[in-house]
């Protein structure tokens, strides 16, 4: 068990309105470090881009009491190196926009739309044209990324050139 809860891991520890901005402050601890530390490229520790929707989920959620929104104009700018035991990480909105960074260095912009957008109907039988199937354990070793523990859950992948279909087993996630 590593003792990770994306509901208390991301807890806003300030959350401050300064002109037509808003900026979320959080204080990644020890535990929620060492568990982000599972998501590898190469053999480096650093954060997952989804990590980030996790936290904006949290932010749309105090702005507009909703989750349901879409992510859009993603720019992804620094890495964020899992180096240190604690990590502060602030959030600032401004004119549906959301910028994450950490000691000043920004590390993602993402766009707000509140709107939801549906996605168009899945044609199986075209998605399953044309495809290799790789099992987890070959992905991984294509990779070359040493994923660890809940960050390595893929058992199976149907790819072509256009689609790509996971299967991942949740069952074990701490």
């Amino acid at each position: 068990e590593s003792g990770f809860d994306s509901n208390s891991s991301f807890a806003f520890t300030d959350v401050q309105k300064k002109g037509d901005k808003t900026i979320f402050y959080q204080t990644w601890d020890q535990i929620t470090v060492a568990y982000l530390s599972g998501h590898r490229v190469g053999t480096t520790p650093l954060v997952p881009a989804t990590c980030y929707i996790e936290i904006l989920k949290a932010c749309v959620e105090h702005l507009y009491k909703t989750q349901q929104f879409t992510l859009c104009d993603m720019e992804f700018k620094n890495i964020l190196f899992l180096d240190k035991a604690t990590i502060d990480v602030e959030i600032e909105f401004c004119e549906d926009r959301f910028t994450i960074m950490t000691d000043g260095s920004e590390h993602a912009c993402l766009g707000l739309r509140l709107e939801s957008m549906e996605a168009p109907p899945l044609d199986l039988e075209r998605s399953l044209e044309n495809q290799t199937l790789l099992s987890g354990e070959e992905f991984y070793r294509i990779t070359g990324n040493d994923y660890r523990d809940d960050f390595k859950t893929v058992k199976r992948i149907r790819i072509n050139e256009t689609r790509m279909i996971v299967s991942v087993d949740l069952g074990e996630i701490t």
